[in-house]
């Protein structure tokens, strides 16, 4: 089920040494029998869905036509977004039991509507805490509502960048961006030396032509 991610990007997905077919190079992809699994994204790059970004309107279809399927959320975190419109009633009462600064607490609550993390240019923050408070609450939302398992989407530099050492607990596989061009480059990541939240490496990511595709590891 639903990998988190650290970075954004368009995304195929196929099985080791089968060739991709056709999909839509931003939210979405249409999937042939040959797959092994599939990867559908939810919210078109956006963290909080709205009018303005309702997000993938084929996800119910894609989901139902794709074999092994998994959701692809996006996330991130900005002070800005700290408002009424970002929290809702049940996460503002959840939010009681969590410890942490009312800061901390927000980033627990809100994932706002661009990729921004405290730390990266044009976000006015700088405390990674909030970054690692917005993920934590995101998997322990996940978790609680069923929706396992649950992998994060990164590389070991963006996720030094973001987390930095902060613990993150919950997931149970990193899916990497490797930024290689080849399948056969791709899968060399497939070892645990290239984890960056300490799960089990179980997805590789490698660039083709402008498409993002993915191998099982």
């Amino acid at each position: 089920m639903p990998p988190l991610i650290a970075a954004r990007g368009p995304w195929w997905s196929t099985s080791r040494n089968i060739a991709p077919t056709r999909g839509s190079a931003d939210t979405s992809i249409w999937y042939r029998g040959y797959y092994s699994f599939g990867i559908i994204g939810v919210d078109s790059g956006y963290p909080f869905l709205s009018p303005a970004h309702p997000g993938n309107p084929c996800l119910a279809a894609e989901y139902a036509r794709a074999p092994n399927p998994g959701l692809y959320i996006n996330t991130g975190y900005d002070p800005s977004y700290t408002d009424s419109n970002h929290t809702t009633p049940d996460c503002q009462t959840q939010s009681g039991s969590v410890s942490g600064r009312p800061a901390q607490k927000a980033a627990w609550l809100d994932v706002e509507t661009q990729n921004s993390w405290c730390g990266q240019p044009g976000t006015a923050c700088t405390v990674l805490t909030l970054n690692q408070y917005t993920l934590q609450g995101l998997i322990d939302t996940l978790t609680h509502i069923g929706a396992l398992p649950i992998g994060i989407y990164s590389n070991r530099t963006q996720w030094s960048s973001i987390v930095g050492n902060l613990p993150v607990t919950g997931p149970t596989s990193d899916w990497v961006a490797t930024g290689t061009r080849t399948a056969q480059q791709a899968v060399t990541y497939c070892a645990s030396a290239n984890s960056f939240s300490g799960s089990p490496v179980t997805l590789v990511q490698f660039v083709s032509g402008s498409i993002d595709r993915d191998v099982a590891c």
